[in-house]
């Protein structure tokens, strides 16, 4: 990979790029025996433009990220192994700054190829608050082909994926008599992906009945309401809860424990008590529910001592692994994002109104107004 990367070769990175024919396929290749990674390996039905580059989806950018540059060649391979997680083209031009000039791969997936059930998280939480779950209770292999799916879903989420590539077909398909059972996963994927190009998911059910779980999509009018509403029917045995003994309001607080903010609120807890305040804190990892801060904070909420499991926490000393019967940090997190909470600490009124961090008499004033 090249240290450098030209300003137009950025460019061409970072957008959804027009006019493009799709004349090579790419495939996830030379993964041995107990790894989790593969090669970018390409074929292209001619000989290709002079400049090639190995492209990654960023779903962020909502384009394509370069990894790797080299000149042109009929197959190849690339140097560095993927990024298990993410999809992966190759794209040929003579002139980058013409697309015109280009021509593109198909696309694949670069699975994740776990190899125990333990290294698979219990849920995925989508952009939108949905939770996904992973069956613990079915084979390895199943597990493997849901979280996968998961993931894609969650890598397109908001996306224009009819503007996205072609997938490279699976080697056998369906019913095929070589069929073997690492097909599963490389067809169900392929599916996954077909649908969602054509505006389908594979996992969300539409039901205009059910009740709205997306603060997107209920009118802003009534985002307070809706705030209020799901904040109510949180069990408290989910929270960490700084009583007071004369309370007059109550906040429920999403809070990350490396947030610079939370440190103030750690030290603000007994002025906010006295004030009348009773905060209820619930967990929210902005690098999400999987992350490593996201697997600490299950440590606090599951910890014997739950209050000052958080106060070391935030104070970035050290606290003992603990775990619980229910994935709760996940669960808040799943709230936050319906809730549409983008920051933390993300302190919610009684009435549903938000705040970021405020000082205790400035937050009191601010519970005291409407």
């Amino acid at each position: 990979m090249k240290a450098a990367i030209s300003f137009v070769a950025m460019l061409l990175a970072f957008r959804f790029v027009a006019a493009a024919d799709v004349a090579g396929v790419a495939t996830c290749a030379d993964k041995g025996a107990g790894q989790d990674a593969c090669y970018v390996a390409w074929r292209w039905t001619a000989t290709p433009p002079q400049h090639l580059a190995v492209q990654r989806f960023v779903p962020a950018l909502r384009g394509w990220e370069i990894v790797e540059e080299t000149a042109g060649s009929k197959t190849g391979k690339s140097a560095k192994a993927v990024e298990p997680g993410h999809l992966y083209r190759v794209r040929a031009c003579d002139d980058v700054q013409l697309d015109q000039s280009c021509v593109e791969s198909t696309a694949f997936w670069a699975p994740f190829a776990p190899q125990r059930s333990e290294d698979l998280p219990e849920v995925v939480v989508t952009q939108r608050g949905r939770v996904l779950t992973v069956g613990r209770a079915l084979p390895l292999t199943t597990q493997t082909i849901q979280y996968n799916v998961y993931q894609l879903e969650l890598e397109l989420e908001g996306i224009e994926a009819a503007a996205l590539p072609a997938m490279t077909a699976p080697e056998r398909r369906w019913g095929a008599k070589d069929f073997r059972a690492d097909d599963n996963l490389t067809n169900n994927i392929y599916d996954v992906y077909s649908s969602l190009r054509k505006g389908q998911s594979a996992s969300a059910v539409a039901d205009q009945s059910a009740p709205k779980e997306f603060i997107g999509d209920v009118p802003q009018a009534e985002w307070a309401q809706f705030r209020a509403e799901r904040v109510r029917g949180v069990p408290e045995q989910g929270m960490i809860v700084f009583a007071s003994t004369a309370p007059k309001h109550t906040v429920t607080i999403f809070a990350d424990i490396t947030c610079e903010h939370c440190e103030a609120l750690v030290r603000d807890m007994d002025e906010l008590n006295r004030l009348g305040v009773r905060v209820q804190l619930l967990a929210y990892p902005l690098s999400g529910p999987n992350s490593d801060t996201g697997k600490k904070m299950a440590d606090v909420w599951c910890a014997a001592d739950p209050k000052e499991a958080f106060r070391r926490a935030v104070q970035k000393q050290p606290i003992s692994p603990a775990k619980c019967e229910q994935p709760i940090v996940a669960l808040d997190y799943a709230l936050a994002r319906q809730l549409g909470i983008v920051g933390s600490p993300g302190i919610i009124s009684e009435d549903g109104r938000v705040t970021g961090y405020l000082p205790p008499k400035e937050l009191v004033a601010f519970l005291g107004g409407h």
